[in-house]
């Protein structure tokens, strides 16, 4: 008794294998969320000292400049 067919089986193997060789090898790539660029950290730590706001106020302020960084980066 199967639960599917053999063809059903051998069109599943290729394409996970298939699958494995269309996505690219990045040498270099590291794991994990890209590092926020040194100079948002500094400017929201700029807007902190300066204007005394918290961390949400910050990120609606560099958003509304087009900048898009996550809570935990401000």
């Amino acid at each position: 008794m199967s639960i599917v067919s053999y063809s059903t089986f051998r069109k599943w193997v290729r394409s996970v294998e298939d699958a494995s060789d269309k996505r690219p090898k990045a040498k270099d790539a590291k794991p994990g969320r890209p590092r926020v660029e040194e100079s948002f950290s500094e400017a929201s730590i700029r807007i902190r000292k300066e204007t005394g706001w918290g961390y949400t106020k910050i990120v609606q302020a560099m958003r509304r400049l087009g900048h898009s960084i996550s809570r935990q980066a401000a």
